[in-house]
């Protein structure tokens, strides 16, 4: 037997891959549009060193987060396995844990270390401009490589715990925002309690982003860091203490064992608690049959509300904590746009999920073509499913809308910006209404090109990535080339207002047409697609056809 057999094999396979290299040609397109529109915004007003500076630096903040998420898009690569009954399987042969680990790290590393090498090139271009050097560079590609092996390691380990997909996806991403930014926020706040000098060791070593952010001081700041390499060999240990983790538990994650009273009562009470109690669900199930049985299907479950909900508590919390130790800091122009960009984007990446959870797996496990089979239509069906979304986050989302609406008149009150008709505060009105508007109409447009590609797709978390990219990246790619465009081409002639409309338009012609194209795809091709065998992702063959044909003809 050869050594680390699984190894050998993924790396065959990935080389007859034809995503393997596409991932390198993607990765490098993007990160050269990124640098050309930092390189036309910056050059008007900055001399080439400071244009060399904020290239790398938004080159690095974009390869950062690339390796960052890396994890959370394989975590569900050991428990999928779990889930259909394949991993026990490997272990039926001389097989070790660590060579089934080794090989899913290679299988799942090796198109996200292909991609973050094909940046590497872009990122040292900035040093032909000046204000960078060699070892700045060097040092930048260690941190990059090792929170690439840092995510791809977290994600395995709780892949070997999961048993679920969407359960070991969000695990993932949970600890990757601890570690990143949590850590280093709770070892300032026990810092400032307790009146130390800097924070302890154990808070910001273990964490990446405080090694990323460390190195860009030192680069952009004064002076050496001299815990950059203490937090880099850190990193480095808990990654490799998360495969060895993962190598000891996968051997025996597999196996069913007898549950014990105290776990069957413990899943019990849990049911309980998700569910509601016998009476209630028989009840609920009574009431939703005669309404949906869709509905009944999606809407049973409790935690899934509780979480949403939850997750608002959470972060109201957290603002309310710094809202009371600055209030005036707080509502700042820049602080309630980035607060409320996150809380928004955060909030559609789950509805995404949500949106593509239901037909993605009923498709795949067989159930859907069981539910065609019965009298209810494909409306009933889209009704169904639409309403329990609606459930789950109509509310949190009329929540948050009215905290928008709320921040926005107390920016205007605290800074004396009223009346309305004044030139500040018409500008910051029209901000806050374009914002509140998208995240309004995005979501609506993420419950229908969800659905869809739930069930277009392979699995739900590729179908929740390609709804992201459409509806979340694609607006801002526009208008980040629209804004380009007339700077290279007139100027900054751009104004606040004008620029605020350009973006509302440009995102609101995006959604209009994904929701008219999702809603005539769901009821024209439901049944057809929903029978059909998985022909990878939507319209990719055809697209790359015609994007080769195009080619061909060009050079002819």
């Amino acid at each position: 037997m050869i050594f680390l057999p699984i190894v050998d094999r993924e790396l065959r396979v990935a080389a007859r891959r034809k995503m393997t290299y596409r991932t390198r040609q993607v990765s490098v397109l993007v990160a050269l549009l990124l640098a050309v529109w930092v390189a036309i915004m910056t050059g008007r007003y900055g001399s080439s060193t400071e244009v060399g500076r904020e290239l790398f630096q938004s080159l690095s903040i974009f390869s950062f987060v690339y390796c960052l998420l890396a994890g959370a898009r394989t975590a569900d690569c050991i428990s999928n396995e779990k889930l259909e009954g394949t991993l026990g399987l490997l272990f039926l042969t001389d097989l070790k844990g660590y060579d089934v680990v080794l090989g899913k790290l290679i299988a799942t590393s090796l198109n996200s270390f292909y991609g973050l090498l094909a940046i590497f090139p872009i990122l040292s271009m900035p040093m032909l401009a000046g204000g960078v050097g060699w070892g700045d560079f060097w040092r930048m590609a260690l941190v990059l490589v090792n929170t690439l092996l840092f995510s791809l390691a977290a994600g395995l380990w709780i892949s070997a715990r999961a048993i679920h997909g969407r359960r070991a996806m969000f695990g993932t991403l949970v600890l990757l925002v601890f570690f990143t930014g949590l850590l280093p926020w709770m070892g300032d706040e026990i810092k400032d309690a307790v009146h130390a000098r800097q924070i302890h060791p154990a808070f910001k070593w273990p964490s990446p982003g405080y090694n990323f952010i460390e190195l860009m001081d030192s680069m952009f700041g004064a002076g050496k860091v001299p815990e950059f390499w203490k937090s880099l060999l850190t990193v480095q240990l808990l990654a490799w203490t998360f495969l060895v983790w993962a190598a000891i538990k996968v051997p025996r994650s597999w196996q069913d064992r007898p549950a014990d009273i105290k776990a069957a009562r413990r899943r019990s009470r849990f049911e309980t608690w998700s569910l509601g109690s016998k009476a209630k669900r028989n009840a609920d199930r009574a009431r939703q049959l005669e309404k949906n049985p869709v509905l009944w299907l999606d809407d049973r479950y409790r935690l899934q509300k509780t979480g949403v909900w939850l997750f608002l508590l959470v972060f109201a919390t957290i603002w309310l904590w710094n809202f009371n130790r600055g209030p005036t800091e707080w509502f700042r122009e820049d602080v309630i746009n980035s607060t409320g960009l996150l809380c928004h984007g955060i909030l559609k990446v789950w509805l995404a999920s949500q949106a593509t959870r239901r037909f993605a797996e009923d498709r795949r496990s067989g159930a859907l073509e069981l539910l065609l089979s019965t009298s209810l239509s494909v409306k009933e069906i889209l009704r169904g499913q639409r309403s329990a979304l609606r459930r789950q986050f109509g509310l949190p989302i009329l929540a948050v809308v009215i905290a928008d609406v709320l921040l926005v008149v107390g920016r205007l009150v605290l800074y004396q910006q009223w009346p309305w008709w004044r030139q500040q505060a018409s500008s910051w009105l029209l901000i806050g209404s374009a914002g509140i508007t998208m995240f309004v109409i995005d979501a609506y447009a993420i419950s229908w090109l969800g659905a869809w590609l739930g069930l277009r797709c392979k699995n739900s978390l590729q179908a929740a990535g390609y709804t992201i990219a459409i509806i979340l990246i694609l607006p801002w790619m526009l208008f980040g080339g629209l804004f380009a465009a007339n700077a290279l081409w007139k100027g900054f002639n751009f104004r606040m207002p004008w620029t605020i409309t350009c973006w509302l338009i440009i995102g609101l012609l995006v959604d209009l047409i994904c929701i008219w194209w999702a809603r005539r795809k769901l009821h024209r091709s439901f049944r057809q697609i929903a029978t059909e065998r998985f022909e990878g992702a939507p319209g990719h063959r055809r697209w790359w056809r015609l994007f080769r044909r195009t080619a061909s003809a060009m050079r002819t």
